[in-house]
């Protein structure tokens, strides 16, 4: 059988830092995607705060929030020409979405207590539930969805929240109510 001449050091260290670099650039990607997902998702918290609503936020998202949620916007109320919902692009980003194939993730900047469970903001306070963020194919536009629920959670309203980057930060385009229960 014919020997196999012994790699270069130099070569087995050119394999090495290629791997790593693939590997690292791979991880970057992934957690500055997490990045996004968490200064969105915080934004919308500190503003609906702002408002004065007392929040307990749950510990993940949940897929049941898109629920009402027309993607295909055919049933958009306000029809202004200015608002995201209403534009050419966002109406095909969002056409093009496909909830089946979004996972659920947890919220790790989410409070908690030792055993598990989301610490109250205080009493009386409603909660809310993010849908999964949904980025579009070239991370310019996110939307954010989410449910709140009353204190007794027999009331509450869906909303949707359309960012957009600008110079490499989301800004806020719009905000829809689309769906309210009694």
């Amino acid at each position: 059988m014919p020997q196999v001449p012994p790699i270069k050091k130099d070569v087995k260290m050119r394999i090495i830092i290629v791997i790593l670099l693939i590997a690292s650039n791979s991880g970057f990607a992934q957690s500055k995607h997490s990045d996004d997902r968490t200064l969105v998702h915080q934004y919308v918290l500190k503003n609906l705060k702002a408002e004065g609503n007392k929040l307990n936020v749950f510990p993940s998202t949940k897929k049941r929030s898109f629920d009402g949620f027309d993607f295909k916007a055919t049933s958009n109320l306000d029809q202004s020409p200015e608002k995201p919902w209403n534009k050419k692009e966002w109406i095909e980003f969002l056409s093009n979405v496909d909830t089946g194939a979004v996972k659920d993730y947890p919220l790790k900047w989410v409070k908690k207590q030792s055993n598990g469970a989301v610490k109250t903001a205080t009493p009386g306070s409603q909660t809310l539930i993010f849908a999964p963020a949904l980025f579009s194919a070239d991370n310019s536009k996110v939307l954010i969805i989410a449910a709140l629920y009353s204190p007794n959670r027999s009331s509450g309203s869906n909303m949707a929240w359309y960012f957009e980057r600008t110079e490499h930060k989301w800004q806020l385009k719009g905000v829809q109510t689309y769906l309210y229960r009694d």
